[in-house]
């Protein structure tokens, strides 16, 4: 009776592991198609946020390639929440980028314009001049509270100079967060290689 109880759970437990993750992708599926703008596109490399639970500041972080045979500079970058429960409070005044020169030297890049629209849980930044091809950049976005836990995908689209509408996909940036029980002081960053 025993065996037969835990196998029951066993089972359910199973159905409902792979029931909750084959739905997460759906949203990314579900994605539209979007335009080549630069040839060889832009390439999101790393993304990370400085503290991982739920309800405290941090910084996003979103590392891209800008190839040098690109055939067009980058005038906007879009990051669209597509997955997660809740949106963070972002400061668009504390947002920025930054070109990545090597041994840990930045330059940074200038944003005339941030517009977070909570209503579609994007942020929109606009770079004047626009990004130039052959160049490593870190976008930070800075959020005044993390959401709740679980995990956020975030579909990152980029604009050329005098072009409007979706933009061409950059990649998908993939950030967790957990519950205040779960973490103390010492985790550290969570990394992630783009998906």
């Amino acid at each position: 009776m025993a065996n037969r109880r835990y196998s029951w759970l066993l089972g359910t437990g199973a159905i409902a592991f792979l029931t909750l993750f084959s739905q997460a992708p759906k949203a990314v599926a579900d994605l539209p198609p979007t335009e080549n703008y630069f040839g060889q596109p832009p390439q999101l490399l790393e993304v990370y946020t400085t503290n991982t639970t739920e309800d405290r500041p941090a910084d996003y972080r979103f590392r891209f390639e800008i190839p040098a045979t690109a055939e067009q500079p980058i005038a906007q970058m879009i990051f669209t929440q597509v997955e997660g429960f809740g949106y963070p409070r972002f400061s668009e005044s504390r947002t920025s980028a930054v070109v990545n020169l090597g041994e840990r030297a930045v330059s940074p890049l200038p944003l005339v314009d941030v517009d977070d629209d909570r209503g579609d849980k994007t942020m929109v930044l606009t770079f004047d001049p626009p990004i130039e091809p052959g160049q490593r950049i870190t976008v930070v976005l800075r959020a005044r509270h993390n959401p709740d836990a679980g995990t956020y995908l975030y579909d990152i689209t980029a604009l050329p100079p005098g072009v409007s509408g979706p933009g061409q996909r950059l990649g998908l940036g993939r950030l967790q967060f957990y519950e205040r029980r779960f973490t103390n002081r010492w985790v550290l960053p969570a990394r992630f290689s783009a998906d």
